[in-house]
Parts: structure tokens; C-alpha cells; sequence
């Protein structure tokens, strides 16, 4: 039967068959198992297939259900799950339980491949006594690592609802307020003009250190008639 099965493999059906040993390879059953497990048909892969089963474009009512039907089989059938209402009780109420568990425990009651759910339920008491863990819920485990990582977590946040008097904004407190310095100086008094905000040598009034030498602005005309004067007077004595 294997020899006749690997006929009709093709593409990376055929690959996997020709890489399976001499003895798997004619047997059967291995050959199936292995090319199930290869493309996901396991009882895993059919388990999240008839979770996340959607209709398809123009896909009737009678055929969505037997997709459906068929994925849930499979899924019982690989899942060596007892075909009677017991045993397909414990495999629902089992999916139920493992769905709200943290990530941990889930993972230490699947390497055990527990089909009753009074097994789960004594192993995932065991589980959470070892661990330190009172409660089975995803993200509501309260082990020391996690109540650790918790309690650092609110200072950030009490860091940023900080407010500043000064400015009035979050964040940051007055002592480290980048406006406080230009408050500062509004209240100094400068000693030449008598006006807040700067001091007596930053003053624009402050008089220029070479005074004597300075010519105003509003001298310039009579100092430019004088020289005119001047000019004139020396060219009529020098024609007398």
C-alpha cells in the first residue's frame, strides 16, 4: 500500500516521502502520519481550522456545514478523543478551560495530553502550587517576577503627572522648570534706566566709553555749515 501511495505523491509530498527511512517508508501508516504532520493536518491544525472556519464566496448553508463537520472529525479523530458523549464533553469543556489559562499552563497541560478534565484540573493545581500562581486567568498570574514588574511600572507614570507650579505643564517640578531663569530676571531692576528686566551692563542707555570723541547725530549739520564757513572765509583771504 505505501509503495502504491508513493505513485501518486507529488511536489513536496514526494520530497517528504523520499526522505522518510527504507522501513517507514513501507509502512503505510507512518507514511500517512508523516504527511499529515508535514502539511498540518494533525489534530492541532484541525483544531484551529474549525475554530477560524469562515463561509467562502458563494458557499451554501449545506456545504459550510460539512466543512465544518468534517474539520470537527478530523479533529476528534487525531486528537485520540473517545467518540461518546463523555468523552466528547471533556474534549469542549477541556478547549474552554485551556482557552482561558495563561500561556504557561496551557503549554504544560498539552506536553501531557490529558483527555479528561478532571486530569487537567488536578495537573493545573499541581502547576500553580509549584509556581507560586493563584490565579489561572491569562495576564492574572501574580508570581514575584510579575508583581515586581508591576509595581516599577507606575513611577513613570507619577513622573509624568507631575506638575510645575511655574509653568503650570507636567512632567517636570519647579526646581528643574526651564522657564523659572526668564522669571528671574523680570524682577531684576537695572540701576542706570530704573527699567525691570535686565541689568546695568546689558542697559542699551548705558553712555558709549568713548564719549569725547563721539559725534551725534543731530550735530552733524552744523558741524558739516561750519566747516563750509571756514572753507570760504580761507578762499576769500587768500584771493585778497
Amino acid at each position: 500500500c505505501a509503495n502504491a501511495l508513493s505513485l501518486c505523491l507529488v511536489g513536496e509530498a514526494l520530497s517528504v516521502f523520499g526522505r522518510m527511512p527504507v522501513q517507514e517508508s513501507l509502512d503505510y501508516d507512518m507514511v500517512k502520519k508523516t504527511l499529515l504532520e508535514r502539511f498540518r493536518l494533525t489534530a492541532e491544525g484541525f483544531r484551529e481550522r474549525f475554530h477560524s472556519c469562515r463561509p467562502e464566496n458563494s458557499e451554501t448553508g449545506k456545504q459550510f456545514i460539512c466543512r465544518l463537520t468534517n474539520y470537527f472529525d478530523h479533529w476528534i479523530e487525531f486528537s485520540d478523543t473517545e467518540k461518546t458523549y463523555e468523552g466528547v464533553r471533556d474534549k469542549i469543556v477541556g478547549e474552554r478551560f485551556l482557552n482561558w489559562c495563561s500561556c504557561k499552563l496551557v503549554v504544560f497541560l498539552k506536553e501531557r495530553k490529558l483527555h479528561k478534565v478532571e486530569y487537567m484540573a488536578r495537573h493545573a493545581d499541581q502547576f500553580m502550587e509549584a509556581q507560586g500562581i493563584r490565579n489561572l486567568e491569562k495576564g492574572g498570574s501574580d508570581n514575584v517576577e510579575e508583581k515586581e514588574a508591576k509595581s516599577e511600572a507606575p513611577t513613570s507614570k507619577a513622573r509624568v503627572q507631575q506638575r510645575c507650579f511655574l509653568c503650570n505643564r507636567l512632567g517636570h517640578l519647579a526646581r528643574n522648570c526651564h522657564t523659572s531663569t526668564s522669571r528671574q530676571e523680570s524682577h531684576v531692576t537695572c540701576q542706570l534706566c530704573q527699567k525691570k528686566g535686565h541689568k546695568a551692563n546689558e542697559c542699551g542707555n548705558r553712555p558709549a566709553e568713548n564719549s569725547a570723541c563721539a559725534v551725534r547725530s543731530e550735530d552733524k549739520p552744523e558741524v558739516i555749515s561750519t566747516v563750509v564757513d571756514m572753507s570760504t572765509r580761507s578762499d576769500r583771504s587768500a584771493s585778497c
